[in-house]
């Protein structure tokens, strides 16, 4: 299956300390040189993190909100980062308005400090 930038699927996300995984929602940030391999970023519903500075608030609010697919106000984490092959995404679920998308891709600079 080939996903674009900016679409949210469902994956097992592993925990950072490899100890498990958990289904979740992932924005899709780009597609790997190595075939069907995709690097997403995880999206939690715990929104205490949404202040961190490398975190992006997505609400209901949103104008484009029902084209993510997402239930319910959700934070998208740019510092946790996996690349994860085809096989364990289950799918589509919607995407990222524009605007959202490009606030991600801001926050990825901040974290890696890239003009």
């Amino acid at each position: 299956m080939m996903f674009q930038p900016g679409e949210i699927v469902i994956a097992a996300f592993p925990f950072s300390t490899f100890t498990g995984e958990k289904r979740r929602p992932c924005v899709v940030l780009a597609a790997c040189d190595s075939p069907n391999d995709f690097v997403v970023a995880f999206i939690t519903t715990t929104l205490t993190v949404a202040q961190l500075p490398s975190a992006t608030l997505i609400s209901p609010n949103h104008r484009a909100w029902k084209q993510t697919g997402l239930k319910t106000t959700s934070v998208i984490r740019a510092d946790k980062l996996v690349t994860l092959n085809d096989s364990i995404i289950s799918g589509a679920i919607g995407a990222l308005p524009p605007d959202v998308l490009a606030a991600v891709r801001g926050k990825l600079k901040i974290l890696f400090q890239t003009p």
